[in-house]
């Protein structure tokens, strides 16, 4: 269990394009081709709303029903634990909520708490593929590039993780 506090989410007054130069940078992103790291970082900064979290507040928590958010960490660092496991800790630029989408849960996964001041872009994961899909955010194949990539990289977030559910992403 988390000592961490829920958040409120505090709305920041900062612009999520601010960081047009930081979200290309997230590792995840980085493995895409150019073009589509582009486009896919344009989308998620349109449909983002950005927050500050101080710490030990909580962005995501194990057992949570949400709306199915993601979100681009793009100041600080988070703890993310899983199950009463070790913890990991995200540095930014790095994204955060793709196992739950991947899943298809109506759960969170993982603890997401604040270890220092940080700043996260939160987003829709069904704005997100609906934009991307649907009103040609991207086309086919780089939505297809995109999803085989944030497949593949939330296995291996599961296996930091000590995760046994990375068969069903």
């Amino acid at each position: 269990m988390s000592t961490g506090s829920r958040s409120k989410r505090t709305q920041s007054l900062t612009d999520p394009s601010e960081y047009e130069s930081t979200v290309p940078e997230i590792p995840m992103l980085q493995r895409l081709s150019e073009g589509t790291r582009k486009a896919v970082s344009q989308l998620m900064l349109q449909i983002s709303k950005a927050y500050e979290l101080s710490p030990g507040e909580i962005l995501y928590e194990r057992g949570q029903e949400d709306e199915n958010t993601g979100a681009l960490l793009v100041r600080g660092t988070m703890r993310v634990r899983r199950r009463g496991g070790e913890p990991i800790f995200v540095e930014a630029p790095e994204i955060l909520g793709e196992i739950r989408h991947l899943l298809k849960a109506t759960e969170r996964s993982a603890t997401v708490e604040a270890e220092n001041d940080v700043t996260v872009l939160e987003f829709s994961w069904p704005d997100f593929d609906y934009m991307a899909t649907k009103l040609e955010g991207l086309s086919p194949a780089q939505f297809q590039e995109f999803q085989a990539v944030l497949r593949q990289w939330a296995k291996e977030r599961l296996a930091q993780l000590g995760g046994e559910d990375s068969d069903a992403l």
